[in-house]
């Protein structure tokens, strides 16, 4: 029965710490330390610790002419560790210089490696750890008298702080502290965190490890905070801790938060809540459209899955026009994708490339084109001429071998002074062979074909003026309908699904405030978008899924006389997509 009682009290007490450890004080330790008086009164479970009253959970007693008080208590008054160690059922103390462990099971108590009676220093009272006052006061110097006509001990704490040197390393423990912009925050509004942490020896921090930290917070309360840093030696700051009060009227919701602050080219999650409710039904906006016909544009896109080597299409130019290619090589064998033109004159024509847009051979679709198009949009290509004779052919432009199951997109803007014919050709590696040999490829699969313009412009003028979200959808054959044109090689007409080469040119004049986003709506996506002559890549990794999120693609202040956007369709994505322009109010 005593055995019983005992095992009873003693999983009481592990309760009691670790409870006591989870509850205990957050924060970390100051750099400098006062002294402060505490007050202990027999048979009270009142005590005085500074000018504050605090709650014992067993009241100081007397046992053997001895005052006995809560262990807990008095290392947190102390400044030493109290903790139950599951492993070894011990409870551990930990007085600076000194290393204590207590056993009920075995009721010992080892100091300094020495063995002492469990009774001599140590109670349990109601599950409650109780230890001799005069025993850990003698050990951590701190000194003490008993008022006999108060019946109460009292004593004189210093709590000195615990040094970050550490001798054996010759290194100090980094410092982690931070701080806020301000104490209080609304509901949705963003909170700046301030660093302050750093390194004693100046040899700099790389690892910040927050706990809390989030960059605002939607419900009112009050939120603790923490930072613990680390140094390049693997040394551990303290944990330093702080909170802050969300109070007050809402500053932004949960769904226009990331709309306001989130970065340019961030990723948006949207629900199917949040979709039909803010995004189904924005109308779209009016526009101006005028198609550039002074260049043509040629499309080789089908067969877009070369099963055997030949000519893949081909037709002739003469000024200024698009070459356009997507191509996987599905032959089974090594082929060589090359783009020829031919001399249609009886004197020399000078070929010049003013732009373009290539891609290493690989095997991810939507990687080929993605890298074409921002480089195509990008624009920072050397400009290049090529002199073809009279009546000869040259090749223009040759990519890399396309091993089975790698692919390329190839962009070129040129310029003609003559009249070429322009072949895209995929031959046999192995055993390549003239131009005149080869057979024309009549797989129709996909788009090929040739396109009267180009290049279109959107016109739009806002007037300073938008109080809903509106948008523009690119590629839905509506609103922005597929050019018609003619396949030169099969001589049947010829529509571009998905408008393959056409870049957009969309200028707004007087942008009210917006964000500016991009949302999927056909299927995956992958590509460039260029705001104001910046690229922003759609996503800046992997690829965006319809429906699931939007991309920021930038945001105007309001004050801009223009918003210029360029986009051009990316090999493999699918359309249409939205650009959505969602106002943005004036926060106070």
């Amino acid at each position: 029965m005593l055995r019983r009682n005992a095992a009873v009290k003693w999983l009481l007490l592990a309760f009691v710490l670790v409870v006591s450890q989870v509850l205990g004080t957050a924060g970390a330790k100051a750099v400098s330390a006062t002294s402060h008086y505490v007050l202990l009164y027999l048979d009270h479970k009142e005590a005085v610790v500074g000018s504050e009253t605090v709650m014992l959970d067993v009241a100081p007693t007397i046992f053997d002419g001895s005052t006995y008080v809560p262990a807990r208590f008095v290392g947190e008054t102390l400044g030493f560790s109290v903790e139950w160690n599951g492993e070894t059922r011990t409870i551990e103390m930990k007085p600076r210089g000194h290393d204590i462990v207590l056993s009920a099971d075995n009721q010992t108590i080892v100091q300094d490696g020495i063995n002492l009676p469990f009774s001599s220093v140590a109670r349990i009272v109601d599950g409650t750890l109780l230890v001799k006052l005069t025993w850990l006061a003698d050990l951590t110097g701190v000194p003490y008298t008993y008022n006999n006509e108060l019946r109460r001990v009292e004593m004189l704490v210093l709590n000195s702080p615990e040094g970050i040197y550490i001798i054996d390393q010759q290194n100090s423990k980094p410092v982690a502290k931070f701080t806020t912009s301000k104490k209080v925050y609304r509901p949705g509004e963003p909170v700046k965190y301030i660093d302050l942490s750093y390194d004693p020896d100046a040899e700099g921090l790389v690892e910040f490890n927050w706990k809390g930290k989030q960059d605002t917070f939607f419900a009112s309360g009050k939120y603790t905070i923490s930072l613990q840093v680390a140094d390049a030696h693997g040394n551990k700051s303290a944990v330093y801790t702080d909170s802050i009060l969300v109070e007050g009227p809402e500053y932004l919701s949960e769904f226009e938060f990331p709309i306001y602050n989130k970065p340019v080219g961030s990723f948006i999650k949207v629900g199917w809540d949040s979709y039909y409710r803010y995004f189904d039904q924005i109308p779209e906006l009016d526009k101006t459209v005028s198609y550039d016909s002074s260049r043509t544009l040629l499309v080789s896109d089908s067969p877009e899955e070369i099963r055997q080597p030949g000519i893949l299409y081909e037709d002739t130019i003469n000024g200024k026009s698009r070459l356009y290619a997507h191509h996987i090589n599905l032959s089974g064998q090594s082929v060589t994708f090359m783009v020829y033109a031919t001399n249609l004159s009886d004197k020399p024509v000078t070929l010049t490339t003013t732009n373009k847009g290539e891609v290493w051979p690989t095997i991810y679709a939507n990687i080929m084109g993605n890298e074409a198009t921002t480089e195509f949009l990008n624009d920072r290509s050397p400009e290049s001429k090529l002199v073809i004779p009279a009546g000869k052919t040259y090749v223009y432009s040759q990519m890399p071998v396309f091993l089975p199951g790698q692919g390329a997109n190839v962009i070129y803007d040129v310029e003609s002074d003559g009249p070429l014919k322009i072949s895209f050709v995929a031959q046999d590696t192995a055993n390549q062979r003239p131009l005149k040999e080869l057979q024309y490829r009549m797989e129709l699969d996909h788009v090929r074909g040739t396109y009267s313009s180009a290049d279109q412009t959107w016109d739009l003028d806002l007037n300073r003026q938008m109080e809903n979200p509106m948008k523009l959808q690119i590629g839905n054959n509506k609103s922005d309908p597929f050019l018609v044109g003619y396949d030169a090689v099969s001589k049947t007409p010829s529509t571009n699904y998905g408008n393959w080469g056409v870049k957009y040119d969309i200028h707004i004049k007087n942008p009210p405030k917006m964000a500016i986003m991009l949302m999927a709506k056909g299927g995956i996506f992958k590509g460039p978008v260029k705001i104001n002559g910046e690229i922003v890549l759609v996503p800046q990794s992997g690829v965006l899924s319809a429906f699931d999120g939007v991309i920021m693609l930038g945001r105007t202040t309001g004050t801009e006389e223009t918003l210029d956007i360029e986009f051009s369709p990316p090999g493999a994505s699918n359309l249409p997509v939205d650009i959505i322009m969602y106002p943005l109010r004036d926060l106070q």
